[in-house]
């Protein structure tokens, strides 16, 4: 029987509670879970709820993309791209277990910095949202859901293009910040903050642009040459 694409986001679930079970006498009573950009411990929290937060925090998200296509007034739509989004919940789920793995890892003596852990699988993970932005088609959840996209599928497609091309340079742009550590933190951030406000600006000009250039409709072209007809008999 084949795999369900559904289910794939909970072998990460799944698996996130084997690695807590597989490190779990390894580790102090006391982990980190948490590392500032330079990688160096600043939060701190107790065995038990650590090895448990991040299990359970990624059942709740992926029970979450469950529950979205269901409540989305717009939500037969997500069939159209369904292999994208679950895919996208699946990476998700990867990338929680991988960052659990990690800090297990780092708490029960192995020696790694959380920073060159996180930005590869923070790159791939970018990439992968410009992939979907390629796919997406206008939902209230997915995507990049401004008031002139959600007016305008041709404002949707366009503004979903340019941050599709965004998010995956953003991606190896934040790949490439492993070799100016020093600089990584604002990399990161600058980027996050372009992608996220570069399309929504450009939406709204879109949109603009769109109602600018509308041709009037049947009913106004015949009005305006009834009252030419009028003027020229006068």
């Amino acid at each position: 029987m084949k795999l369900r694409e559904e289910w794939l986001p909970w072998a990460f679930v799944a698996l996130s509670f084997v690695l807590s079970a597989a490190f779990y006498f390894q580790l102090p009573d006391v982990m980190v879970t948490h590392w500032d950009a330079q990688g160096m411990a600043n939060g701190w929290m107790s065995k038990n709820m650590a090895v448990l937060f991040m299990p359970v925090l990624t059942a709740l998200l992926v029970g979450l993309f469950y529950l979205i296509p269901k409540i989305d007034p717009l939500g037969a739509n997500i069939e159209k791209f369904k292999d994208v989004y679950w895919g996208f919940a699946s990476f998700m789920a990867l990338f929680l277990a991988y960052i659990h793995g990690a800090s297990l890892a780092i708490n029960a003596g192995y020696a790694l910095n959380m920073t060159y852990v996180i930005i590869p699988a923070m790159a791939v993970l970018f990439y992968y949202v410009g992939y979907m932005l390629e796919r997406v088609e206008p939902t209230w959840f997915v995507g990049i859901r401004t008031p002139w996209t959600l007016s305008s599928e041709g404002v949707w497609k366009k503004t979903h293009a340019l941050g599709a091309k965004m998010f995956k340079a953003f991606a190896v742009v934040v790949m490439l910040s492993l070799f100016a550590m020093n600089y990584a933190f604002y990399i990161v951030i600058a980027g996050a903050l372009a992608c996220g406000f570069a399309p929504v600006i450009y939406s709204y000009f879109e949109f603009r642009k769109e109602k600018t250039h509308v041709k009037p409709s049947v009913g106004i072209e015949k009005a305006a040459k009834g009252k030419k007809r009028k003027k020229s008999r006068r």
